[in-house]
């Protein structure tokens, strides 16, 4: 017991010692989000300049979100952990456009929007979890102006789901040799009241590097900008059709190289040596995806949700995914030592 009492004041005495060399802060968050998410199918080959069959928009007008961040650093190196979720609620609308007369030989004239479809869009889940380690380098240190940057690399999971349902069709008639316009239709050819359409989920795993440039004046006030990009992502959407036969489920697999970025701004208060009040502004723009669409039926996937890789051997069409948002937040920093 004395030996545990000895170690216990040593190691109180030497935190104490290097205390001011040490940081950990906690930073509870709200904010709102404001965009679009985007889903395509495109065809492999095309008899037509555009190869784009199909395209899906889920609106987030707007979505609320809270989170919290910590940052812990030694001297001038740090690591950050943050978590943000998405609060569920009506985000919107979601938009289905079609263009069938792509995949028709010798039909021109007839490249326009064959069916479309609204219904109301819900979020039913968005959460991301993030970490980011850095330096921070001292440009300019003057007594009144402090300029310091801040290189980082981090990974990000994000997850989110939504749920499309209710709403109205128009889809253009068939005749034997092409779709006519969706505008065509002048009323609703369905009406989707009190149906679930489509859910629509997707998972992304984010590689991201850049920098942060802090501007410091009077040791009160700090203004700073950012920007990421991301050298890798992987991104898995699942898309849940229930108003087809038997109900279809599609998984697009998509990655690329150097297509996701984000810029930053913020402004910071210190209200004390412990407490500071700050604002953030972000954009997120996410480039098209492409890759290998799977699918199989809604009641197989209920049972399994493995998809075989042999039912995109072949298949005409590959996927697509896409996005774009601004986001706003307010956060209160407490520093315990």
């Amino acid at each position: 017991m004395k030996r545990f009492f000895l170690l216990l004041i040593f190691s109180l005495s030497f935190s104490l010692l290097f205390a001011h060399d040490w940081k950990l802060c906690v930073e509870p968050l709200f904010g709102l989000k404001y965009g679009q998410i985007d889903e395509f199918v495109f065809a492999k080959k095309s008899y037509y300049s555009d190869d784009k069959l199909s395209e899906l928009n889920w609106e987030i007008k707007p979505e609320l979100f809270a989170g919290i961040k910590t940052d812990f650093g030694y001297k001038d190196a740090f690591m950050e952990i943050g978590f943000l979720y998405g609060i569920p609620m009506g985000t919107g609308n979601m938009l289905d456009s079609d263009w069938y007369n792509l995949q028709i030989k010798n039909a021109g004239e007839y490249q326009y929007k064959t069916h479309y479809s609204e219904s109301d869009n819900y979020l039913k889940h968005d959460f991301s979890l993030s970490v980011s380690t850095g330096y921070k380098f001292d440009a300019v240190n003057g007594e009144f102006c402090r300029i310091r940057i801040k290189p980082d690399v981090s990974f990000e999971y994000n997850n989110f789901s939504f749920n499309g349902k209710n709403g109205y069709a128009w889809y253009g008639k068939k005749t034997p040799s092409y779709y006519e316009s969706s505008e065509s239709a002048q009323s609703p050819t369905y009406d989707f009241s009190g149906k679930d359409v489509i859910d629509y989920s997707r998972q992304s795993y984010i590689v991201w590097t850049g920098f942060d440039l802090e501007l410091e004046f009077l040791k009160k006030i700090t203004v700073n900008a950012g920007f990421q990009i991301s050298p890798y992502i992987y991104a898995e959407s699942i898309d849940i059709h229930y108003l087809t036969n038997d109900g279809t489920v599609y998984l697009d697999a998509t990655s690329g190289f150097f297509k996701v970025y984000n810029w930053s701004a913020g402004l910071a208060y210190e209200v004390n040596s412990r407490n500071s009040l700050s604002l953030l502004a972000d954009f997120f723009f996410e480039d098209l995806l492409r890759g290998d669409d799977y699918t199989k039926s809604y009641e197989s996937y209920k049972k399994n949700n493995n998809f075989n890789p042999e039912t995109t051997i072949n298949k005409p069409v590959e996927g697509g995914a896409s996005a774009n948002y601004f986001s706003m937040s307010i956060s209160w920093k407490f520093r315990f030592f």
